[in-house]
């Protein structure tokens, strides 16, 4: 596998976005990544575990949905909301692994990722229209999920999250 074919689709989003900087694109096979995962310093991770499974539509609407994190720059956001509930509430955090994994029990951080998620979504959709690129929303998140369970924390479960997909 080349990286190379990945950082393409990226930078053919980035070019259509007009964006004033693009992504890296690295490989990984880290568990805690589904499927790909866009960090606050522009570089997105993607499973190549996972990206095995999925065909080449279904890779574009994930490297769209991780450019629309970075457009909206949510992962910056996310971090900034996490060390304000941290100060405000006083909590300790010995363990950052454990504070991402707890983070969803802070009053509004749920339905925060709910709303964010929705957006990456909606920006993945509109360069899924707009490049005629289709997907099989319910059988692309299956093979992405694999054994995991069809929602977690961060995510609507696979029913409720395609109905707003193709809703759009």
């Amino acid at each position: 596998k080349s990286v190379l074919k990945y950082q393409e689709l990226m930078t053919e989003i980035c070019v259509q976005e007009k964006a004033s900087s693009c992504p890296e694109v690295f490989f990984t096979r880290k568990k805690n990544i589904p499927v790909a995962s866009m960090y606050p310093n522009g570089k997105m991770y993607l499973n190549i575990d996972v990206i095995d499974r999925l065909t080449d539509d279904e890779i574009y609407f994930s490297i769209a949905h991780e450019m629309g994190h970075f457009i909206n720059q949510d992962s910056f956001k996310n971090t900034v909301f996490m060390a304000n509930q941290i100060l405000d509430n006083g909590l300790m955090v010995a363990d950052m692994d454990k504070w991402v994994a707890s983070s969803f029990m802070i009053p509004g951080m749920r339905e925060y990722h709910h709303k964010v998620e929705a957006n990456a979504d909606r920006f993945a959709v509109k360069y899924m229209k707009k490049n005629k690129k289709t997907i099989n929303c319910e059988s692309m998140f299956k093979k992405m999920l694999g054994d995991e369970k069809a929602s977690n924390e961060q995510h609507d479960g696979v029913e409720e999250r395609c109905k707003k997909i193709e809703e759009k």
